[in-house]
C-alpha cells in the first residue's frame, strides 16, 4: 500500500490532513479494533440512509451486524439495491473486499410469503 492521506473527525470537528505511512497486517492485534471501527462507520452510513423494514408491531430495522456478517433490511427491491450500492462504495473506499458470491437476497411479501 502506498502513502495515502485522510482527515479524522472528533466531536464534529475535522483534524488537519494525516499521512498514513504504513498499513496494518490482518493478523495484527490492532487489525480487529480497526475492523470494528470500520464496521461501526458502515453501520452509521446504513442507518443514516433511512432505509428500513417496519414490522406490523411498529418496530423497524435497517441492518444487523454479527462478527463480519451484515444483514440489511428494506421495504422493497429498489431500497435493497441502494443499500448494496452504498455498502459497495464504502467497502471500495476502505479497500475492504465484499464476497458477492457469498451474498444472497430474500424478498418476503406483505403476507409473509417468500417471493
Amino acid at each position: 500500500m502506498g502513502l495515502w492521506k485522510t482527515t479524522l473527525e472528533a466531536n464534529s470537528k475535522h483534524t488537519a490532513q494525516v499521512t498514513i505511512n504504513c498499513s496494518i497486517y490482518q493478523g495484527d492485534a490492532l487489525s480487529l479494533l480497526l475492523f470494528c471501527i470500520d464496521l461501526n462507520t458502515l453501520s452509521q452510513i446504513i442507518t443514516k440512509s433511512g432505509y428500513r423494514y417496519r414490522f406490523q408491531s411498529g418496530v423497524s430495522i435497517s441492518h444487523l451486524l454479527y462478527m463480519d456478517d451484515i444483514k440489511q433490511y428494506s421495504r422493497n427491491k429498489q431500497e435493497t439495491d441502494s443499500q448494496i450500492h452504498n455498502t459497495r462504495i464504502y467497502s471500495n473506499d476502505i479497500e475492504m473486499s465484499v464476497r458477492l458470491d457469498k451474498c444472497s437476497r430474500m424478498e418476503v411479501s406483505k403476507r409473509g410469503i417468500m417471493v
